[in-house]
């Protein structure tokens, strides 16, 4: 039996158990009250060693994604020092163009990039230089809230509901 036929089941024997009947007839839908609510605690039960389960494999996956994760950047690591090697020594023998069998090397100049010091203040550069991000701060709306018992227009206080396993 699924989980949902049970509390339906529940509800049912629930709402019957309102309505005028003789013992036996009580005493039968007590029964079957008594055997679902069972039968819930023990799909439960076993729902909570699956979630258990599944909890483990997702630890042994995030330890996987950072082995990957780290493997992936050995990979680029050594990919960035082969092209520097390549690129140093062809500067060093005045090339800037190998063309091989299987591939055309050659060294070109990048984009110009800016470079700015970490030292300046912001403030010294022109206003039209410079960038404002505004975010909202929910903890700071959440503390007033709490104070004063007004929201901001827009916002609204919701709570959610977990299932906890002990």
């Amino acid at each position: 039996m699924k989980l949902y036929e049970i509390a339906s089941g529940l509800n049912i024997i629930e709402k019957m158990l309102d309505y005028d009947m003789n013992d036996t007839e009580e005493e039968e839908l007590l029964k079957a009250y008594n055997k679902l609510e069972v039968s819930l605690e023990e799909k439960a039960d076993a729902i909570s060693i699956i979630n258990k389960a599944m909890d483990d494999d997702v630890s042994k996956i995030d330890a996987e994604i950072k082995r990957l994760q780290a493997r992936k950047k050995a990979i680029k690591n050594s990919q960035k020092r082969l092209k520097e090697n390549v690129m140093y020594n062809m500067l060093a023998m005045g090339l800037t163009k190998i063309k091989t069998a299987l591939h055309t090397l050659s060294i070109r100049n990048n984009a110009a990039s800016l470079v700015v010091d970490e030292n300046v203040p912001a403030e010294s550069f022109p206003e039209h230089y410079l960038r404002v991000k505004y975010e909202i701060d929910k903890k700071a709306i959440m503390d007033d809230y709490k104070i004063t018992g007004i929201l901001p227009e827009g916002c609204k206080v919701s709570r959610s509901k977990s299932l906890q396993v002990r």
